[in-house]
């Protein structure tokens, strides 16, 4: 459904862009290049203008709720124009071109997970499809990792309601390589929906379970939002409430066993999310949390740098992804 929505996008603004181009040459000379041809351009610059100006809206907007940042997470005005131009040519590759067109297509994948190399379902977040992973699966698939993913819908429902399009990945993937336990690699909205499975199904599925700019703790724009799955990620969420309790009551169990859940969770966030924000607090109670700058919300899921950091964190959880 996604990827109709975002076919239908594509569509309306290129239509869009070409009308405003047809009005601006209809009394212009171009010098020689062609009517038709000076449209298509005309429209194709008013498409990347129009995604570059929301980009900056949500740079601005995470900027008035952004948390402080330590001395070494600062950027010089060219380090925030880099990330600004990462997140804006990132948000391009993923709206206009793989998600559109490539979110039902099946991500690259090792046959069978190579030794030291745990299967990996990925889940994406709010308003995207699989096809965010496409470079990251191809990466991960070239080191041996076994890959699944998922596209969570209903679109605009609640976040509750995927934990059982996860757990059915997770099967589907246990099946197909025969391991008994597979990480979770996750991206914005997609970390709160494997919370939701854990919480339905347990872990005992998992090895690992890695966060990328998930909200955790909400963020302020989605104050912007009215979809439900969007509401639950406010700062100010009954859902999530109700999930970080039955969490708390989970450790409290766990930890009367000896055990620990926490150990589960490694979360890696931004200090310059332009989505999530304030990005500082955006962890849970005991997780293993990295924290990166000098970069955007959706460049987090395209950065070689933030694969390798998350599958570093894979190592730890080879002795428990047992091979059945």
């Amino acid at each position: 459904m996604l990827a109709r929505i975002g076919r239908l996008v594509f569509i309306g603004q290129l239509g869009l862009g070409l009308l405003i181009g047809w009005a601006i040459i209809r009394n212009a000379d171009f010098g020689g290049i062609g009517a038709p041809l000076a449209i298509v351009l005309l429209a194709i610059v008013f498409m990347l203008s129009t995604n570059a100006l929301v980009i900056l809206t949500t740079f601005a907007l995470a900027a008035a709720t952004a948390s402080a940042r330590p001395a070494e997470h600062r950027l010089s005005w060219f380090g925030a124009l880099r990330c600004y131009a990462q997140e804006w040519l990132s948000s391009v590759q993923t709206f206009m071109l793989r998600q559109p067109w490539f979110g039902s297509q099946a991500l690259a994948s090792a046959p069978r997970p190579e030794a030291g190399s745990v299967p990996i379902v990925f889940i994406h977040g709010y308003f995207c499809n699989r096809a965010l992973w496409r470079p990251a699966a191809a990466w991960f698939a070239a080191r041996g990792h076994a890959v699944g993913s998922v596209n969570l819908e209903p679109v605009f429902g609640s976040i509750g309601e995927y934990a059982k399009l996860i757990d059915a990945a997770i099967r589907e993937l246990q099946q197909r390589t025969g391991a008994t336990q597979v990480a979770l690699v996750c991206h914005s909205m997609g970390g709160l929906a494997a919370r939701a499975y854990v919480r339905e199904f347990g872990s005992s599925a998992l090895a690992r379970i890695v966060t990328l700019g998930t909200p955790h703790q909400g963020t302020s724009l989605a104050n912007f939002g009215v979809a439900q799955n969007v509401r639950e990620m406010q700062l100010t969420s009954s859902w999530r409430d109700q999930l970080a309790a039955a969490e708390a009551k989970e450790r409290e169990q766990t930890a009367r066993e000896g055990k620990t859940l926490d150990a589960l969770y490694t979360v890696i966030l931004s200090h310059h999310d332009n989505i999530v924000s304030p990005q500082a607090t955006q962890t849970i109670p005991g997780a293993k949390t990295l924290a990166v700058s000098g970069i955007g919300h959706v460049r987090l899921a395209l950065e070689p740098h933030i694969w390798e950091l998350a599958r570093r964190d894979l190592a730890p959880a080879l002795d428990g992804a047992r091979r059945a």
